[in-house]
């Protein structure tokens, strides 16, 4: 109580020195590889829950297995090119 709002931040100041998913853009190394390692930890966890629900687990499983294999195989087209979602 007693806050003065009149000084609230200006939604057309200076924008954060980086994003809030820094390191996590498409085609990035860490992405990738936290992408797999969270994957893997829902993998694991769906199994240990296969015999409680077995239906929910099995689409979970396969979802995950679809993840990692996707975020494994990706490969950048051009790795010395700059990213196209960058700025010119």
């Amino acid at each position: 109580m007693g806050e003065d709002l009149s000084r609230a931040a200006d939604p057309s100041g200076p924008a954060p020195s980086r994003p809030s998913g820094f390191g996590q853009g498409p085609g990035s190394g860490p992405g990738q590889g936290d992408g797999i390692l969270f994957a893997s930890l829902g993998l694991v966890a769906h199994f240990l829950f296969l015999p409680y629900a077995p239906l929910w687990s099995t689409i979970v499983i396969a979802l995950a297995l679809f993840v990692i294999w996707a975020l494994a195989a990706y490969r950048d087209p051009d790795p010395d090119s700059a990213s196209a979602t960058a700025p010119r």
